[in-house]
């Protein structure tokens, strides 16, 4: 399943089982754990995204959580 698809999958499954995932650790989050077994990019990128499913911070290339945030700007 590509990555894209994967986190659509994980928010429709949230949905209907009313599971929380904002209390669980960013490593425990479903799409960490696809990331990991998939492959982190490892690369610098200009932003992160929000976790659809948890909330926390992720790489948008590969969807890892191990990700450092330098600042942020707001407007």
């Amino acid at each position: 399943m590509p990555f894209g698809t994967f986190p659509d999958v994980c928010v429709a499954w949230k949905e209907e089982t009313g599971e929380d995932f904002s209390e669980v650790a960013p490593l425990k989050c479903p799409v960490h754990q696809y990331a990991m077994q998939k492959g982190r990019c490892l690369d610098v990128i200009g932003h992160t995204e929000s976790c659809p499913v948890c909330g926390k911070p992720m790489c948008s290339t590969c969807g890892s959580h191990c990700v450092n945030q330098i600042s942020r700007m707001i407007s």
